[in-house]
């Protein structure tokens, strides 16, 4: 799936600055079938270096919380 969304709003659902250079305006999104999937993934991706930006919550209405990683 490919979808636009405007980059202040990512900016500020990611909870940093849209400008500045930290911040692509690009995000890539793991859609998971469980909330104990969303934490192996999380879990995994942190063991292999990456910074939890913003922990995972239910957001959008969805049924499996959303987090924020970064590299």
């Amino acid at each position: 799936m490919y979808s636009l969304y405007p980059r202040e709003k990512l900016a500020e659902d990611v909870t940093i600055p849209p400008e500045g250079s930290g911040f692509a305006g690009i995000t890539l999104a793991y859609n998971t079938k469980s909330q104990d999937e969303v934490d192996q993934v999380l879990q995994t991706v942190e063991g292999l270096g990456a910074k939890i930006i913003k922990k995972a919550e239910i957001v959008f209405g969805a049924d499996v919380p959303e987090a924020i990683v970064s590299r």
